[in-house]
């Protein structure tokens, strides 16, 4: 048994190419809702009593 270890160890070996995979996370979400609920802020107050007067 030993012997065939020993021959299987002796074996040409081959190097594999591995391919690495990155999975990113998408984190445009925060700066986006924090644009749109400013830009709903100020259509909301630009008809209230704070809008600009003439």
């Amino acid at each position: 048994m030993a012997s065939i270890y020993q021959e299987i160890d002796e074996l040409e070996t081959t190097e594999i190419e591995v391919q690495n995979f990155t999975r990113y996370t998408e984190l445009f979400h925060f700066p986006l809702a924090a644009g749109l609920l400013l830009l709903l802020m100020e259509a909301a107050l630009a008809n209230t009593l704070l809008r600009k007067l003439p």
